[in-house]
């Protein structure tokens, strides 16, 4: 977390400043000339991955928002939103970004696409802050947390996911489903996206 703080303000400081003098503890981040580019557009978002208190804490005081994984609506409602924003706002920044990331596949075959996925995620099964995220949800695989099924079911997710906060909705792993299935997706994440906006692969 103290190496995650210094990072975020030396990036922050040479984003929107061109220039950083930072000497902390776990990093030293100097620019021997300003790095802003003239002309350029206004410094790129920051998103910080975070689902744990204290790292949506900093997310929210000193970045523009996180991108969770691996959460349910659920967490998003009870934990994540109210704790990044209420972090943004007593740093006094705007409403913070929450990019839900979304394994998901549009299918007539579930069974199959869940054996997939199963394999394209298992090894998030060995990662230490997949597993907290994996008991959090009480699951014990993390391709259990994929939506896989029709449109129907895909875009109620999507719904469930806007309702509990998420600002968007990342779609990810819908290569796991074949060419066709594919297209489905994202051919359901296009008309979403027109009627709703927020939806992206």
């Amino acid at each position: 977390m103290r190496h995650a703080r210094e990072y975020l303000t030396a990036l922050r400081s040479a984003l929107e400043t061109g220039q950083v003098d930072l000497h902390g503890e776990t990093l030293t981040a100097v620019t021997p000339l300003p790095v802003v580019v003239p002309g350029a557009p206004t410094p790129p978002p920051v998103l910080f991955a975070s689902v744990g208190e204290k790292s949506l804490r900093m997310a929210g005081e000193l970045a523009d928002g996180t991108f969770p994984y691996l959460a349910s609506p659920a967490t998003l409602a009870d934990s994540v939103v109210p704790t990044i924003s209420a972090a943004a706002a007593s740093a006094g920044r705007p409403a913070p970004r929450v990019v839900m990331v979304l394994p998901a596949v549009v299918t007539s075959d579930v069974e199959g696409v869940r054996e997939r996925a199963a394999a394209h995620m298992a090894f998030y099964d060995d990662v230490p802050a997949a597993q907290i995220s994996m008991r959090r949800e009480g699951v014990a695989h993390a391709h259990e947390l994929a939506v896989i099924g029709d449109e129907e079911t895909v875009a109620a997710a999507i719904e469930r996911y806007a309702e509990a906060g998420a600002t968007e909705v990342s779609i990810a792993y819908t290569d796991i489903g074949t060419p066709e299935e594919q297209a489905r997706t994202i051919a359901l994440i296009g008309e979403l996206n027109r009627s709703r906006g927020r939806v992206s692969a």
